[in-house]
């Protein structure tokens, strides 16, 4: 059996935020373009290199792959002192807000 690849990003994780740009050219045509913000561009180019890193000198896969994927988030400060204790012992399962960030 093929030992297993560990690939790790240690750090925060960039929320995925994406931009939308319009262009105007001189001769009349316009359109539309998106693009990712920054933070979550420069967090996802770093997680391409610690996965590059973690991947080696290693074929590219050409069976089935199985994946398991670990995230690992703080409790939020907002939460009571009940629902830390609950999350804590694992009763309380993660929670995300949608939060919006301008740049």
């Amino acid at each position: 059996m093929i030992e297993p690849i560990k690939i790790v990003v240690p750090g925060l994780v960039a929320s995925f935020a994406k931009k939308v740009r319009t262009w105007h050219a001189a001769d009349g045509r316009s359109g539309t373009g998106a693009y990712n913000a920054a933070p979550y561009a420069k967090w996802k180019d770093y997680a391409r290199m610690c996965a590059a890193h973690a991947v080696g000198e290693r074929i590219p896969f050409q069976d089935a792959v199985a994946v398991e994927i670990d995230i690992f988030k703080d409790i939020p400060s907002a939460f009571s002192n009940k629902k830390r204790a609950l999350a804590l012992q694992g009763l309380l399962r993660p929670i995300t807000t949608r939060t919006s960030t301008t740049i």
